[in-house]
């Protein structure tokens, strides 16, 4: 996950900024704009042009972090159309730890029987968590325990800062 141009600075790409409904109707937009083309006329392209460009917003606009531990700085960004990247930098001196947590996704799909079925997707999340532990900041996703919680540990590391464990039962260790 090390950048390419700078061996300080971490980034993580956490994914698309629109749910997956939003994403498909994207690039829907985006093969939908193929019709008005075909009309040959001038207002055709310029409708094209518009679902391209409201298409692409939706399907290519992801999200981010950005962790530069020299400077202890950390920057959630946006990247438009997969091509123009925006955010600020946040300092993250006043965060003390570094945990893991499971999220678990669930998609529920009903059919006309009226049975709905559950699909779940567990994705691990570290977060970096400030001295009363109140406030937290994500800095990365994972599919895997054993990856987030080794990444963890070497964030925890890196920024010198404290690894903790939280059990839904047990609290804070």
């Amino acid at each position: 996950m090390l950048s390419d141009n700078d061996e300080y600075i971490i980034n993580c790409k956490l994914g698309k900024s629109f749910v997956s409904g939003i994403v498909t109707m994207g690039y829907a937009l985006i093969v939908l704009s193929i019709l008005p083309v075909l009309t040959l006329k001038i207002i055709g392209f310029i409708v094209a042009v518009v679902l391209i460009l409201i298409g692409g917003f939706l399907a290519f606009t992801t999200s981010g972090v950005d962790v530069d531990l020299k400077e202890k700085k950390l920057s959630n960004y946006l990247v438009y159309y997969g091509l123009f990247k925006t955010g600020n930098w946040v300092d993250i001196k006043n965060y003390n730890y570094v945990t893991v947590s499971m999220l678990n996704k669930i998609t529920s799909f009903r059919a006309r029987i009226k049975k709905t079925t559950n699909i779940g997707d567990k994705n691990y999340e570290v977060y970096l968590i400030d001295n009363p532990k109140a406030n937290r900041q994500i800095i990365a996703t994972f599919k895997h325990a054993k990856s987030a919680v080794a990444f963890a540990k070497k964030i925890a590391e890196k920024l010198e800062i404290k690894y903790i464990n939280y059990h839904p039962e047990k609290g804070w260790e």
